[in-house]
């Protein structure tokens, strides 16, 4: 997923012209620490955000950054650890993984393309796919081209570019994981491969509720880069230092959170307020919301309490998906491990249901499961001019 913290060090760097490198995980196979369409950057001065090897690999691809730096040609760079060639690198890392990647030069030059869409995109509530080439022989689909697309395709040109009649070429795709998929084409004569990838906005969290143990909730949601918000109907709750970037939102009214929830259409609501007229009352604003999750704090008791308590109407609209207890059953003890439950549970649900109807081909069932070429297909297409 993306992180608010990926975003921030692209933007520094942007705004000051500094080049940067987009690695980006194309294709892995057996262990590996990240997955196809990973992604992290690295400047022109060594320093880097986002990991695609848990740090193992990262020193490597600094040196391999510095020539794309020099000549600006998109490189492909591949780490083969599933036997000996571990011990030839002399990591001794034993993931037993290939992992491939992909680097490119974003600057001034380009406009920050394709980051400057990617970061915009996960900024935004509205999905797009991203295609990446990441191998060619074609004189005019160079490595490293990349296209990003509505969902619906209704940007395309009126005169397809070679990279559009590469995705119309295609009568089949690789699926590689839920939300991507590998394309291959042969056009004009020459092979072509590309990473296809759904790109989503940045999960947006609310959490309902500014007590102290609100703080290891908060914090959690934060450490994952997503954008994160707190409201309290006690302001006073807000001032909390530890609360760190998240956006403060006093409800001293139904207006305000309604608003709020209306503009921002937060992923996931986490009500915690320990109070039973406040949790009601925003559980009344919070059924209209079409949020992937929400949650309760509280035994199942506490939740039947709550729903018994709101009108019929809102009570049908809570009752199949409002989650209470919330968190994973970890046997949680502390405002940690509680925090802990909870913020995974969230990061599950969202994740399960990141990927939706029918948005790229190869991927059913809302991308939860991948579904498989029939054995001996070769997916591959002629296309001439």
């Amino acid at each position: 997923m993306a992180s608010m913290q990926l975003i921030q060090f692209f933007e520094q760097r942007r705004a000051r012209g500094t080049p940067l490198v987009l690695v980006t995980v194309i294709e892995t196979r057996g262990s590996t620490y990240s997955k196809a369409g990973s992604r992290m950057l690295i400047d022109d001065q060594d320093h880097y955000h986002g990991l695609v090897s848990g740090g193992c690999l990262e020193g490597d691809l600094l040196e391999h950054a510095k020539l794309v730096f020099k000549d600006g040609g998109a490189r492909s760079v591949s780490y083969d650890l599933r036997g000996d060639e571990d011990a030839l690198w002399g990591l001794g890392i034993g993931c037993n993984g290939l992992t491939r990647l992909l680097l490119q030069l974003v600057s001034a030059d380009t406009d920050y393309e394709p980051m400057r869409s990617i970061v915009h995109t996960w900024q935004t509530q509205l999905p797009r796919k991203i295609i990446c080439v990441t191998a060619s022989t074609h004189p005019h689909i160079p490595n490293g081209l990349s296209l990003i697309r509505p969902l619906d395709g209704s940007a395309q040109a009126t005169e397809p570019s070679p990279i559009d009649r590469l995705t119309d070429a295609v009568t089949g795709l690789e699926p590689v994981s839920p939300g991507i998929a590998r394309l291959s084409a042969v056009i004009d004569g020459h092979e072509v491969t590309a990473l296809q990838q759904l790109l989503e906005g940045l999960p947006r969290v609310l959490v309902l509720g500014a007590g102290p143990d609100a703080v290891p909730v908060v914090q959690g949601f934060l450490a994952l880069g997503w954008r994160v918000s707190v409201g309290d109907h006690r302001e006073p709750a807000l001032t909390r230092t530890e609360f760190g970037e998240a956006r403060r939102l006093f409800v001293k009214d139904d207006a305000v959170l309604q608003s709020f929830l209306s503009e921002e259409q937060p992923a996931a609501i986490v009500i915690m307020s320990h109070n039973l007229q406040a949790d009601a009352r925003y559980l009344r604003l919070a059924a209209h919301c079409d949020s992937t999750y929400l949650g309760v704090l509280g035994p199942a008791q506490r939740r039947g309490r709550l729903l018994e308590g709101l009108e019929p109407n809102i009570r049908a609209r809570l009752e199949p998906r409002l989650v209470g207890p919330m968190g994973f059953d970890i046997g949680a003890d502390s405002p940690a491990s509680i925090a802990l439950s909870i913020v995974a549970q969230v990061f599950a649900k969202i994740k399960e249901s990141s990927f939706g109807e029918g948005d790229l081909r190869g991927v059913r069932d809302k991308g939860r499961v991948p579904a498989r070429s029939p054995a001996g297909s070769t997916d591959r297409t002629s296309v001439s001019e």
